[in-house]
């Protein structure tokens, strides 16, 4: 999950909803300030396409460091 924006009081409480959820320190990226969001907008052109492909919504990605 990306995590994007100018408030740190903000990402930090969308982190810990994020933990919350289930998800792991290591799954969620802080990429920094806002400026940073436009990246994970566009992602919903990849999604799209991918699912054209796989003629499903189900699948993930997975980043690896």
């Amino acid at each position: 999950m990306f995590v994007s924006g100018d408030d740190e009081a903000a990402k930090t409480e969308v982190k810990g909803l994020l933990h919350d959820l289930g998800w792991k320190d290591e799954a969620i990226i802080d990429l920094g300030g806002v400026q940073t969001a436009r990246g994970p907008e566009n992602y919903i052109v990849l999604f799209f396409e991918t699912i054209g492909v796989l003629k499903s919504p189900f699948f993930n990605i997975h980043i690896t460091r």
